[in-house]
């Protein structure tokens, strides 16, 4: 009974098409398969630019890195009027360290093709991501023997380098179609 269905189906579909090429009338047979070049450069850019299954792996383990970085330094900067923040501050500067190292390695996975092709958009996240570096230097530089109000100054520096971190990543990935998960 589904073959039967099916070639109905086929003929009807045939006869609709020749219906509306006005009954084969001559008028300039049939309509050309023959995809724009623009649309198959398109498409081919796409796929050079498509993140592999393990780019995917590595981008949202650090994208999560980052996220937890960047709560961290939201939380030392409530705990900055407090007495003893050495630790949260240890525990934050190597939090850091390992988001810069986590971008870093990202940035290696990438293809010829798709540092190519990226080319704008993974300045943009080598910059953001030597500024976070930078931060992470200053910060480290500070933290020992200075003011609570000193603290929280560098740490908003460093929750800055990392939004924008974060950003840059957000962007990348979305040329590379990668799927976050809900946020």
């Amino acid at each position: 009974m589904n073959r039967v269905a099916l070639t109905v189906f086929l003929i009807l579909c045939c006869t609709c098409a020749f219906a509306q090429r006005g009954q084969g009338g001559g008028h300039g047979g049939p309509p050309k398969a023959d995809p724009s070049a623009a649309s198959i450069r398109d498409f081919k850019l796409a796929l050079a630019v498509q993140a592999d299954p393990d780019q995917t792996a590595q981008y949202l383990s650090l994208a999560k890195t980052t996220e937890a970085t960047l709560k961290q330094a939201h939380d030392l900067q409530q705990l900055a009027a407090g007495a003893d923040v050495a630790k949260p501050a240890n525990d934050f500067k190597s939090a850091v360290e390992q988001a810069s190292s986590d971008n870093q390695d990202f940035v290696h996975t990438l293809t010829k093709a798709q540092k190519t092709l990226l080319k704008e958009l993974v300045k943009k996240y080598e910059k953001a991501d030597s500024e976070l570096a930078k931060q992470s230097k200053a910060f480290s530089q500070e933290a020992a023997g200075i003011s609570s109000s000193q603290l929280n100054a560098a740490a908003q520096k460093l929750e800055k380098a990392l939004a924008d971190v974060q950003v840059q990543q957000k962007s990348l990935a979305d040329e590379m179609g990668i799927q976050r998960p809900q946020e």
